[in-house]
């Protein structure tokens, strides 16, 4: 007598973009809290609620990984960023971006702020990603200052979209909360002026 196989339900398509989300949303943040190096396969699948078999079936290395995690961060900004087309607005948007909340938010803020350092050294991919996601935001940031600062816009945003990402880097090495406040407090409270 031949023995009948045992057929396994395949997964519908959903679950399995279901399960990639997950990954990507355990990914994502545990990766801005402690770093590439910080956290391996087996943790982030774990966090997601699935095993390491399902993580090989969405991607081929954590390098990988990393990249979608990334293209995902700007893809949300894309869909998510608040209107930014007078200079109210940009004063508006760095406000936002350098708020307490936003700051402390490690796991789900910035990805360019929480993992700057890893974004330069893990592959091609990813760092063009992250290099989309502020081009994003400066070009946002330059079209609203352009009838303010006309030829000197393109600076100005360059300006406010580093000493952003600058600040919010520099006040999350500091324990003291009151330093980490005059950091970010010190480029919230700066108004562009036009360039000489």
């Amino acid at each position: 007598m031949l023995a009948c196989p045992i057929l396994m339900p395949k997964r519908s398509t959903a679950d399995t973009q279901a399960s990639r989300e997950r990954i990507l949303i355990s990914a994502g943040r545990l990766m801005r809290e402690r770093g590439y190096a910080g956290v391996g396969i087996d943790t982030i699948v774990a966090h997601a609620g699935l095993t390491p078999g399902a993580f090989y079936t969405h991607f081929p290395s954590k390098q990988a990984l990393f990249a979608a995690v990334v293209q995902r961060a700007l893809e949300h900004s894309e869909k998510y960023l608040p209107a930014i087309d007078s200079p109210d607005d940009v004063e508006k948007f760095i406000a936002f971006y350098l708020s307490d909340k936003s700051v402390r938010a490690l796991g789900t803020g910035c990805i360019v702020a929480a993992m700057s350092a890893d974004l330069s050294r893990q592959g091609k991919a990813a760092r063009e990603a992250a290099a989309a996601y502020v081009l994003l935001i400066q070009t946002r940031i330059e079209a609203a200052l352009k009838a303010q600062h006309g030829s000197d816009a393109n600076a100005v945003a360059w300006q406010r979209v580093a000493q952003a990402i600058g600040a919010v880097i520099i006040s999350r090495l500091f324990a003291s909360r009151e330093i980490a406040i005059e950091v970010l407090n010190s480029v919230k409270q700066h108004r562009t002026t036009r360039l000489h």
